[in-house]
């Protein structure tokens, strides 16, 4: 494939120009991008610091790319000289051992990394300054919501879009006011108490037996599927001239290399369980393979030989078998259609921030509770966090009492803030549509900052009952629909390395199909991690993925493929079919001081007593069928 068809297909048909396709190949060669990294780049920059989110792709709008990379570049480089100088005045500078990574030390990988990172790897972009944003630059009564840049109630993408787009609550003149009433059954599944941990108290130990864990267990599931005997597995460290089985963890060259350094194809490692290998970490070598896809934290399971002892030559990566798909019984599905009385079910997905960057503002959030209402009515309505983000410059200098709700009141605690801003605004809600909401690990109002994540007290904050508050992650079931959800970046934190057919898919769905197939939420370790230098050098943690790794059997798919899997990201907006699972990424309700994107799914009734493709029946005696929600699902993503 050559470069100009890689932007096509990355970019889609806006990118069919000539101009366009000759100044994306200029900037790939001069930043010595990937096609892939000049795709994530310039969704970064419309995100981050574009003033349209919905600009176009066109030669002028690259040529500001150009000068915003540059501008990037420019500032990395200054920050750093400006860090080093200070910080190494008191530091005591230790020999490091440099000796050979692929000899035979027990404990490879804890020498210097071997692979040198590309010159592109090194000028990674850093995150837009925050020095323009800042209330003493930018009062709050300049920095208004910005919707003019965008249709609102505009549908911008949609899966099944040949579905009506119909349902949800009808007009009851009967309903009493404030008394919860719903024809959609709300079925959780999962154990509440299992997330109710104390954080910050984790133990090596601990830690280093659920790792173990997640290789053992997918051994064991790889022996099976694949029929390979328990004696054919062995341990990769271990010089051999005969191919043997083994199962392990990707994990860079050097245990102290940096968490958002990217891997390439020579500095992968591969690191045992205490049963399957010591807990050693050996080189591989994947150039016999035609395609691969490989992240840190990924669990694998190879087949190959390690003549030298020193490296590992990977001849087969082996296949790990997906989960099966949930299914409900006849007399299930019946109850669900005439509950609606044989109409869709319509559910409203929705991310935070729901305040612009520069200031504490809920207006466009109160208005869109009335839409909810009046125009879109759906029976269920999930909204993720942060609600009042940790990180947010008014929190940070303590400026929120200027905030009009609160009418010159004072607040002892964001706690309090919260029930005085945002409780009233969500009280709005029509008392019929259940409410379902996922915290943040950025959430001021959660005392549980920790992934997995304990759900917030619906009582403390005030809520009616028609909201129901659940942990992160978690999965539940909308009549007969399995729903997970996860409240962590994982389309942007899980950066592959690939090789072959597989890295001309889109990036969405084979990150997808990672974590479907990883059979986590959240497969990724190490996790992301956040930063912010001080004036004084000093470096701040913001915020990140936060993994309480003891506890990370909760971020687990179970037994089942959910029939909708809905991760919030950073990254643009999608919606994509992958191993007929619904994945969507809803986008966020502001990006900056912009209005985002929502989400409406709409699943047609299912109905088992006619022979169609809506449903398949695999088992007549039990009248057992599979949901197939992806054929039955509409799903529209929309401008705020």
């Amino acid at each position: 494939m050559t470069v100009g068809s890689e932007i096509l297909s990355k970019f889609g048909r806006k990118a069919d120009d000539p101009l366009i396709i000759q100044k994306c190949e200029d900037l790939i060669g001069i930043f010595n991008f990937s096609v892939e990294e000049l795709f994530i780049n310039w969704e970064s920059y419309v995100l981050t610091s574009a003033s349209d989110v919905n600009l176009q792709l066109s030669p002028e709008n690259l040529e500001k790319l150009k000068d915003y990379l540059q501008q990037k570049l420019v500032q990395a480089a200054a920050q750093k000289n400006n860090s080093a100088t200070p910080m190494m005045k008191n530091k005591i500078v230790r020999p490091v051992a440099r000796g050979n990574i692929n000899g035979s030390s027990p404990l490879m990988g804890l020498n210097t990394p071997s692979t040198p990172v590309s010159s592109h790897k090194k000028r990674k972009l850093v995150t837009p300054s925050s020095s323009s944003a800042t209330p003493s630059k930018h009062p709050p009564s300049s920095s208004p919501i910005k919707k003019s840049v965008q249709v609102s109630g505009k549908i911008i993408e949609s899966l099944n879009d040949h579905i009506p787009s119909i349902g949800g609550l009808q007009n009851d003149t009967d309903h009493t006011p404030n008394i919860s009433t719903s024809n959609v059954t709300l079925t959780a599944n999962f154990d509440p108490k299992k997330y109710q941990f104390r954080t910050m108290r984790q133990k090596l130990l601990d830690t280093a037996d659920v790792l173990d864990e997640q290789i053992d267990s997918m051994a064991k599931t790889l022996q099976k599927h694949h029929k390979i005997a328990e004696s054919d597995f062995g341990n990769p460290c271990i010089a051999s001239q005969f191919s043997v089985y083994c199962c392990g963890r990707i994990v860079p060259d050097s245990p102290f290399a940096p968490v958002e350094l990217r891997l390439n194809p020579d500095s992968l490692f591969l690191e045992t369980s205490r049963l399957g290998g010591i807990g050693q970490r050996i080189s591989i070598d994947v150039q016999s393979l035609a395609e691969y896809s490989f992240f840190p934290g990924q669990i694998v399971g190879f087949k190959g030989k390690n003549p030298s002892g020193e490296r590992f030559i990977v001849e087969q990566v082996l296949d790990i078998p997906y989960l099966g798909a949930p299914v409900s019984n006849k007399t299930e599905l019946l109850e669900y259609k005439t509950n609606l009385d044989g109409s869709s079910m319509k559910t409203t997905v929705l991310s935070g921030p729901y305040t612009p960057s520069t200031k504490i503002d809920y207006s466009l959030l109160e208005s869109f509770v009335q839409k909810l209402n009046t125009e879109i009515k759906p029976h269920s309505v999930i909204m993720f966090g942060p609600f009042l983000d940790i990180t947010h410059p008014s929190i940070r200098d303590g400026s929120i009492e200027s905030v009009p709700e609160l009418q010159g009141k004072k607040v002892a605690t964001l706690d309090n803030f919260f029930r005085a801003v945002i409780t009233p605004i969500l009280k709005k809600i029509d008392s019929r549509i259940q409410v379902i909401l996922i915290p943040s690990t950025r959430d001021s109002i959660s005392s549980h900052a920790a992934y997995p994540q304990n759900s917030f007290e619906r009582k403390s904050l005030q809520l009616p009952k028609n909201f129901k508050c659940f942990p992160n992650p978690c999965s539940f079931q909308l009549n007969e629909c399995l729903i997970g959800v996860s409240n962590l970046d994982s389309f942007k934190d899980i950066k592959d390395v690939n090789r072959g057919k597989i890295g001309d898919l889109n990036r969405f769905d084979r990150i997808a199909d990672h974590i479907l197939q990883q059979r986590r939420y959240y497969p990724c370790f190490p996790g992301s991690l956040k930063t912010r230098k001080g004036p004084d050098g000093t470096v701040e943690h913001i915020c990140g993925a936060d993994l309480d790794m003891p506890y990370m059997g909760l971020s687990e798919l179970y037994d089942v493929l959910p029939d909708v899997l809905i991760i919030p990201s950073e990254m643009r907006y999608f919606v994509r079919v992958v191993k007929n699972v619904v994945v969507i990424n809803p986008g966020y309700f502001l990006t900056g001081n912009n209005a985002g994107t929502y989400v409406t799914l709409s699943v047609k009734p299912p109905n088992p007593e006619v022979d169609d493709d809506d449903l398949t029946c695999i088992n007549d005696d039990d009248r057992l069928y599979i949901h197939n929600i992806w054929k039955r699902a509409r799903v529209d993503i929309i401008n705020v």
